[in-house]
């Protein structure tokens, strides 16, 4: 009995986890888009 309430505890563990990792992870994406668009448009990785 023991042992199922702790494997229950893992999972709901690592349920958290992973939301807070796709939270993280939309808001890294969406800096990076945002800067790499900011970049584009003002030509900064033109190369002469």
């Amino acid at each position: 009995m023991r042992s199922k309430k702790k494997c229950e505890n893992v999972v709901t563990d690592v349920k958290k986890v992973n939301i807070s990792f796709s939270w993280s992870m939309m808001a890294f994406l969406l800096i990076f888009t945002i800067g790499s668009l900011y970049e584009w448009k003002r030509g900064a990785s033109d190369r002469e």
